[in-house]
Order: structure tokens, then C-alpha cells, then sequence
């Protein structure tokens, strides 16, 4: 990681130009709170270049569509079908797996989505309300967002799960057979916890 001085490196420059676009009038502290990005996500940008996945992702949970989020970091305008590929080994296969992950662990203790909004709403690194919350998990377990480590802990905190249980839970690594076998048993856990799931769903409405 390259430490810089001012002003930020260009990649850095347009990332923070497009965060405080997005925000608007917003408060920077609310804007992040809102998404489970850390206030570090954003004040490290003036610092250091990030690493290009966790820049891609902080800008991905903050609302940027594949193609924004490749138009900051390359600085050209890409097309939808460019932006996809080039995100694309940033939002898979983790990025699906930890939002079956996460839906796994709520309906495991029979929470609704509601429900859970109201306690995530209580832990001040979560969310600011628990409308706000509400909206948060949903594009969480539809993987329309990126989990931060942030929102890993809350989850840690909130279920008194270690937070590198949830990261093994959503591990997909092929390197070696003992990881390729693990790979393989964790999608049967994960596709047995997603029947109780879906029975659960349908239970509670």
C-alpha cells in the first residue's frame, strides 16, 4: 500500500469526487453509516491508494453501479457490459455467498427482515433507523450490496457468531484439494440452512 502525500492520487481524487456527489448535502458520517461503510472507507482515500478491490467495493456499497465504479478507477467512461466484466471478480463468488450467508443467519433464529432491522437499528455502526436498516438488509441478502467488515461485526456482535465463522461460512476457494472440499461442504451447509429458510419465510408470511 502506497502511502501518498497531497493531493490524492488521481484514482483516489475521482473516488471522492463521486462519493461527495452521491452524498449530496448528506453528512459524510450518515452517508457511510447508512451503506456499513466505515468513515476510514472514505478519509483513507486522502491518504493511501486502497487496494483496487476494497476501493471498487467501497464505492459498489455505496450505490455506484458496476459501470460507475469502473469508470473511477480506470478514469475512462466504460460501457455496461465492460464495467460488469471488469467488477466482476470483486462481486463473485463471495459477494453471492455472503448474502446467503447473512439471510441463513437471520432466518436460522426466525427474524424477519423487520425484526432484525429493529436490533441491527440499535448498534450505532449499523444504521442510522430502522427503516434505514430494513433497506440495508434487504440489499445485503440480495447481494445488491457489498458486506464491509463493519457490517461483518455488527452481524458478530449482534448473534455472538466470531466474524471469521461468517467468512468461513462464505468462503469459495479453490487452491488446494482441503479447500476445494470445504468449498464443497460449505455449500451443502449453506444449502440446507437455506431450506429452513424458505420454510421459515413461509411460515411467518
Amino acid at each position: 500500500m502506497t502511502h501518498l502525500k497531497d493531493p490524492p492520487h488521481p484514482i483516489c481524487q475521482r473516488a471522492i469526487d463521486w462519493l461527495d456527489a452521491r452524498r449530496g448535502k448528506q453528512s459524510i458520517a450518515s452517508f457511510l453509516r447508512e451503506r456499513g461503510l466505515l468513515a476510514s472507507d472514505y478519509h483513507n482515500l486522502r491518504r493511501f491508494v486502497p487496494a483496487a478491490d476494497r476501493l471498487l467495493n467501497t464505492l459498489l456499497a455505496a450505490g455506484a453501479t458496476p459501470q460507475e465504479a469502473a469508470a473511477v478507477w480506470t478514469g475512462e467512461a466504460v460501457d455496461e457490459k465492460c464495467g460488469t466484466f471488469l467488477l466482476s471478480p470483486i462481486r463473485a463468488p463471495i459477494y453471492q455467498s455472503l448474502a446467503r450467508t447473512l439471510r441463513c443467519i437471520r432466518t436460522y433464529h426466525n427474524l424477519s427482515v423487520a425484526e432484525l432491522a429493529q436490533r441491527l437499528a440499535k448498534q450505532p455502526d449499523f444504521a442510522p433507523s430502522a427503516a434505514s436498516a430494513e433497506a440495508l438488509i434487504r440489499a445485503l441478502e440480495n447481494a445488491e450490496h457489498a458486506p464491509s467488515l463493519n457490517t461483518i461485526g455488527v452481524y458478530s456482535q449482534e448473534f455472538g457468531i466470531p466474524a471469521y465463522q461468517i467468512l468461513f461460512l462464505a468462503e469459495h476457494e479453490e487452491s488446494s484439494a482441503a479447500t476445494a472440499i470445504r468449498g464443497f461442504v460449505t455449500e451443502d451447509l449453506l444449502k440446507l440452512l437455506e431450506r429452513v429458510a424458505q420454510n421459515t419465510d413461509a411460515a411467518t408470511g
